[in-house]
């Protein structure tokens, strides 16, 4: 869909579609309202292509605003939310847990709940920078250098050469 919605934005029609104040806020009314209904993940689905390019331009308040830094931040570490989040939330299930079988005068406190969810909402954004910066961003240039280091050659110049050479040697 993410190739879809750049092939959209490259055409003409998709053009249009970004300069419109209108179709933004439209289509993601629409698929706020969808979100609502049963069985209609399909059609949320299918509008999200022309969501992203009405938000391309970034002429208009959400456009500018999914553009913005902090944004451009929490796009990067996305990645690294959803790797550490259910990593962290079974973390703090266990810690509740716990908490539960040796201090249930703790557990049976109203705000308990309320406490473990902030804190698996605190938590999460820090551990994955930390996860982003220290795992995925060296990962990523290990995985460029190994690659980019690697001479490529053609599938089919190899079995040629290969087929060269067997003739050569007989």
């Amino acid at each position: 869909l993410g190739l879809l919605s750049f092939r959209l934005a490259s055409t003409p029609w998709g053009a249009k579609i970004a300069a419109s104040r209108w179709i933004a806020p439209a289509v993601g009314l629409a698929i706020l309202a969808l979100l609502t209904l049963p069985r209609t993940d399909l059609a949320v689905v299918l509008l999200f292509p022309i969501f992203t390019t009405s938000l391309a331009a970034g002429t208009h308040l959400p456009g500018r605003l999914l553009a913005s830094a902090p944004a451009h931040v929490l796009g990067r570490l996305s990645y690294s939310v959803y790797l550490t989040h259910e990593l962290l939330a079974a973390a703090l299930n266990w810690i509740s847990t716990e908490v539960r079988e040796y201090a249930p005068s703790i557990a049976q406190q109203p705000d308990f709940a309320v406490a473990i969810g902030m804190a698996l909402t605190f938590f999460t954004f820090p551990i994955a920078f930390l996860a982003y910066k220290i795992i995925e961003v060296p990962g990523r240039g290990w995985l460029c250098d190994l690659f980019e280091r690697r001479p490529i050659e053609p599938i089919v110049v190899a079995i040629r050469s290969e087929e060269h050479t067997s003739e050569i040697q007989s």
